[in-house]
């Protein structure tokens, strides 16, 4: 793929997560956000690569003032609060959920498990509490609703992917 190419589906993923990313519902302390079926549907379009690098200049973008986390927020700050171990996981999980395989539904669950295990970690961390409780508060009432994003992005990344190849717009 030509550098000006990549470039520019990075730039166009990159704008796109900063405007589906912000989204979310919120439920207590952590809130459903439509960030992780965003990274993985760019992910299983693209591919790991694109996918990655777009990431991280999202993330540079909220990190440096741009409001393009959950619930239009931004900062550093974001990192240390309590959803900060979700965020982190944002390059790895475009980096897995982005492999070829013939099972794409199971890499977005392992990228889905990957961004769990973060925050779940770094969330015991900050609030100190044990794992039993993190588990409760961040796990139970969102699992079932992120494998049905890891179905959703796998199938409609399949879709637009062929699309997008069908068109010529992309060649690999």
């Amino acid at each position: 793929m030509k550098k000006t190419k990549m470039l520019t589906f990075c730039a166009l993923i990159t704008a796109i997560l900063c405007v589906i990313c912000p989204l979310s519902v919120s439920f207590g302390t952590i809130p459903i956000t439509f960030s992780l079926f965003a990274i993985m549907l760019c992910s299983r379009i693209f591919g790991s690569k694109i996918a990655l690098i777009s990431t991280l200049c999202y993330l540079i973008l909220g990190l440096c003032g741009l409001p393009v986390f959950s619930n239009f927020t931004s900062g550093i700050g974001i990192l240390f609060s309590l959803t900060g171990g979700f965020v982190f996981s944002y390059p790895l999980v475009a980096l897995v959920s982005g492999v070829k395989t013939k099972r794409p539904f199971l890499m977005c669950l392992l990228s889905v498990a990957i961004c769990y295990v973060f925050g779940v970690a770094y969330y015991m961390y900050i609030a100190d509490i044990t794992l039993l409780t993190a588990l409760k508060t961040v796990v139970i009432l969102f699992a079932p609703i992120d494998v049905i994003k890891a179905f959703l992005a796998t199938v409609f990344g399949k879709e637009i992917r062929n699309r997008l190849i069908k068109t010529k717009l992309l060649d690999y």
